[in-house]
């Protein structure tokens, strides 16, 4: 039973070191390869270009192309939606799913003074759902 135990201890005591050096020599070589040229130019990941149907197009346009615009929420404006957009909230989804009181600990922190209402949250759901007839119902009878 002991040299079981001492068995176990001595893979630990030469495994970990081992897994160490690995980890290390990763690292050199993925920072070896960034720094040949591989990736170098790229001040971050949104600038890496990316293949998509036969076009390199820059990450960061790919991203753009996920977002909802936000304005299309009434009461929310331009500043509203980039400080938003700066919080990681990007889609209505993201939206809908947002707490109000984060929602105003976001705003207040970008320094955008604007009520936030439930009816953002409303709003959300129904552009989530497609569902822009009763969206507009919404707005107007909220006037």
């Amino acid at each position: 039973m002991e040299s079981r135990r001492i068995e176990k201890y001595l893979i630990i005591v030469f495994l970990l070191p081992f897994l160490g050096l690995l980890a290390f020599l990763i690292w050199k070589w993925l920072s070896r390869r960034y720094a040949e040229g591989e990736m170098a130019g790229f001040e971050t990941l949104t600038e890496i270009p990316i293949e998509v149907a036969g076009e390199t197009i820059p990450l960061s346009e790919i991203a753009q192309l996920s977002r909802d615009d936000l304005t299309e929420i009434r009461g929310i404006g331009p500043k509203t939606c980039e400080a938003l957009q700066a919080a990681g909230i990007v889609t209505f989804a993201q939206l809908a799913r947002t707490d109000l009181n984060r929602l105003q600990d976001i705003l207040k922190e970008a320094g955008v003074r604007v009520a936030v209402t439930e009816s953002w949250l409303e709003q959300a759901r129904m552009a989530v759902l497609g569902k822009w007839d009763e969206f507009e119902a919404l707005y107007t009878k909220k006037k």
